[in-house]
């Protein structure tokens, strides 16, 4: 308040003030006015003596400021004595607070007290209503049981009252009214069973009473003290109840052939009081015309026939018409069961609407109805179905396809039929079961029909091994001698079946399904292992037969100039008849190792990968088989490469001649070709190289060429011994060692090129000169006593030991 009168007095002159004295300092400062130091006096002193010395040139104002002195004078007393006022009012107010403060505690301690005075009281009033509540309760309890008491007393008074009546041995010729009226059966139905219960409780005592009641019901007291018999009472009792059940039944019996559905849940609500409600759902299921005919609806003439002695007559036309006949037999079953099936559901749905009209739990009486169905009615139809009447199977296959087709009918069936039944009763697993005894056997069934199918697909149409050779001497191997991946194939189709069938028959017991299909790889692998190995060791036969087979007269040729194209047709006939079938066959084995591979990736695997310890030992079954299968194929490809070499040899003795090497009629100049020895042997390598490379691959193929040559080589070292040589006869074999190195370099083996060099320079020991052959014998790297063996197939062998034992580099 005095800041804004001390502002409001300064803006009002602020003009003049500010011309003649510089009060703008005064102004910023002015918070030093409300100091309780300040002196009013002094300060316009100060002011005063700052305008009378100013330098300002306006004359006008100097007037103003005694004025402005004076108000400035008077303002800062009113302040000063407005402040002393505030200070007055601020201290009688801070006195009247703290006396109202002091008050309001002194209630607050007041009002804190009275709560908590509140709050005791409070707790003890709960408590008290608790243990009257608690009282009360106990009084309820007391009083209810009194009442229940006195009800059970009352209804118990009037139960010995009728079971007085039924005490006396003629009791049942003269029964009250009650119980011979027949509009009131349910109430007496109710009230005798509660009397035979009775009768029940009181025979069971240990020694028979003699019972005197006085008692009191609602209509009025009873008093009588004729004595009667328990045993009696229960008797007649009993037989009343029977009479009346039996009764009622016939009465269902007759409302259930006129279809009078109100009649019949009279009757079921009279037998429910009986206890008997069973009785009338079990005389109702039996009474169902689907039941009365136990043998199955197809009958005799639709039962579709087993796979007898027609099939086996057409056999004889090709396993084409056989399986087809087979496939149109199941889908013609299948017509018939499906149709059978779906009256079955047609009438079960009726059923259904009859017992929603009768029974007051139709759903439980639906769930009996339809369980009885799959156990006696569909069992019936299956067994008729797939069992013959010798009860022994007349075609494997077709009976493994005929119950998998049966067995997805009924659980389609049993899935349909679940909607009108007790969720709680599976009934898929009730028509699984009907095929619980197959199951059981199916593993073995399975395993022995793929081994009969492997066994008949694999097995040879040929007699034995003197056939077999006859069809090679012919030229062509016996188709059905070869590995065939088509016969593999079609056991693999019917092993990819056999898994289909196993996962649908046990996709409700999954802990059986992976064992059954690693026994069902184990046998495939098993009996394609045992195929393989005989195929190929029939085509190892046909390789070695066929080698032994060759003899001069097939490899005889005129000796023309147009010779290479007249046996090039030669060698490929040779080749065919010795290398090819085991070339075919190696190929043929691994397409079917293939195909195994294959099959386990996309079959196997996806269903066995769940279990580990399962997965496992089909990874390793089918491990052991390709270990197996690999050491049989590198055997076999050695056998026929050693067959192929024998072939070579054959060619090489039968068209090598001692002229070739000891020509009399030609000089070392008119030698300008290979011997026909070794066109023929060349030919045949190649033809050899080139069945392997289609038949093989690249890289199977260069290995099986790789271990020819390296055969050829030894054949070719042994066979130079076979002659000796003149320096014509010399230059002939180097003509035709370098024909072999040429042929070998194309296969680009570094190992065979260097061997193949050697031989080369076993020519030159033969070519050069006697002073010459200790050079050449020091860069071949043969030991010594070999070269000289090669030496002594020299014409001039003498003179050049002579001269060799002179310069010291043979003994003598």
């Amino acid at each position: 308040t005095r800041r804004r009168i001390v502002l409001r007095v300064l803006r009002s002159d602020a003009s003049h003030l500010l011309a003649f004295v510089g009060l703008r300092r005064s102004i910023v400062d002015m918070e030093e006015l409300l100091r309780e130091d300040f002196d009013v006096e002094t300060e316009i002193a100060r002011i005063l003596a700052q305008a009378t010395t100013s330098e300002t040139k306006d004359r006008k104002a100097r007037p103003r400021a005694s004025e402005v002195a004076e108000a400035l004078r008077n303002a800062l007393k009113s302040t000063k004595d407005a402040r002393d006022e505030a200070k007055d009012l601020l201290v009688e107010t801070e006195k009247e607070a703290s006396r109202m403060a002091k008050e309001h505690a002194a209630l607050t301690e007041q009002l804190r007290a009275s709560m908590v005075q509140v709050a005791t009281r409070t707790e003890k009033l709960d408590s008290r209503l608790g243990r009257v509540g608690r009282a009360a309760n106990r009084l309820g309890g007391k009083l209810q049981i009194v009442n229940q008491e006195q009800t059970m007393a009352e209804e118990m008074a009037e139960m010995l009252v009728h079971l007085r009546g039924f005490g006396m041995p003629d009791a049942l010729q003269a029964l009250p009214p009650l119980f011979a009226d027949e509009s009131r059966c349910k109430e007496a139905a109710r009230l005798a069973n509660k009397l035979r219960e009775i009768a029940e409780d009181l025979v069971a005592e240990p020694k028979e009473k003699k019972l005197h009641v006085n008692a009191q019901t609602n209509r009025g007291e009873v008093d009588f003290e004729t004595p009667f018999s328990l045993a009696v009472a229960a008797e007649n009792v009993q037989t009343y109840c029977y009479k009346l059940e039996t009764t009622i039944l016939g009465r269902f019996e007759d409302a259930l052939q006129e279809k009078e559905y109100q009649t019949m849940r009279d009757c079921i609500d009279t037998l429910q009081e009986l206890d008997a409600k069973d009785a009338a759902v079990q005389r109702y299921i039996s009474s169902r015309p689907v039941f009365l005919d136990v043998p199955s609806r197809l009958g005799a003439e639709e039962t579709p026939p087993a796979m007898g002695e027609e099939v086996v007559e057409q056999q004889n036309s090709g396993t084409i018409g056989v399986a087809k006949r087979r496939t149109e037999r199941v889908s013609e079953a299948q017509k018939k069961l499906r149709r059978y099936y779906d009256d079955l559901l047609t009438t079960m749905k009726d059923e259904a609407v009859t017992t929603e009209e009768v029974f007051p739990l139709p759903a439980e009486v639906m769930t009996t109805l339809i369980q009885r169905l799959l156990e006696q009615q569909v069992q019936s139809t299956l067994d008729s179905l797939l069992i013959a009447e010798s009860g022994e199977l007349q075609d494997s296959r077709y009976q493994m396809m005929l119950i998998l087709m049966a067995y997805k009918e009924t659980i389609d069936l049993a899935s349909a039929l679940q909607e009108l039944s007790d969720p709680d009763t599976d009934m898929v697993r009730i028509a699984d079961s009907l095929f619980g005894g197959f199951r059981e056997h199916y593993l073995q069934y399975e395993t022995e029909l793929l081994e009969e199918i492997g066994a008949k697909q694999f097995s040879l149409k040929g007699t034995g091994s003197a056939r077999y050779r006859g069809s090679l001497v012919g030229g062509e191997t016996e188709r059905f001698h070869r590995v065939s991946v088509q016969d593999l194939k079609q056991v693999v189709d019917w092993a990819k079946d056999a898994i289909d069938r196993c996962m649908e028959i046990f996709k409700l017991h999954q802990a059986l399904l992976a064992h059954n299909v690693l026994e069902i790889l184990t046998v495939l692998l098993k009996l394609t292992a045992s195929y393989l190995n005989e195929r190929l060791q029939y085509a190892l036969q046909s390789c070695e037969s066929g080698s032994k087979a060759i003899s001069r007269n097939r490899l005889k040729t005129e000796h023309d100039m147009d010779f290479p194209t007249h046996f090039s047709k030669k060698a490929e006939a040779l080749v065919n008849e010795v290398a090819e079938p085991l070339l075919v066959a190696v190929n043929n084995t691994g397409e079917c190792m293939e195909t195994l591979h294959n099959y386990l990736q996309e079959v196997v695997t996806p269903v066995v990968k769940a279990s580990s310890a399962t997965h496992s030992q089909c990874r390793h079954a089918f491990a052991d088989f390709i270990h197996s299968m690999e050491e049989s194929v590198l055997l076999a490809l050695k056998t026929g490469a050693t067959a192929c070499s024998t072939l070579l040899d054959k060619v090489l003795f039968f068209e090598q001649r001692k002229e070739d090497f000891t020509p009399s009629r030609r000089t070392e100049m008119d030698i300008l070709e290979p011997s026909q020895a070794c066109y023929s042997c060349m030919h045949v390598f190649i033809e050899i190289r080139r069945s392997a490379q289609s038949l093989l691959g690249e890289k199977n193929g260069t290995s099986f060429t790789t271990e020819v040559s390296l055969r050829l080589h030894g054949v070719l070292m042994g066979h130079i011994k076979r002659y000796y040589f003149n320096m014509a006869g010399a230059v002939q074999l180097k003509r035709d060692t370098s024909e072999y190195l040429r042929t070998m370099r194309e296969l680009g083996i570094e190992q065979v090129i260097s061997m193949y060099e050697t031989l080369a320079t076993i020519a030159n020991l033969l070519l050069v000169g006697p002073d010459i052959i200790p050079t050449v014998m020091e860069s071949i790297k043969l030991p010594h006593e070999d070269l000289m063996l090669y030496l002594q197939l020299r014409n001039d062998y003498k003179s050049v030991k002579a001269l060799l034992s002179q310069s010291g580099h043979i003994g003598t």
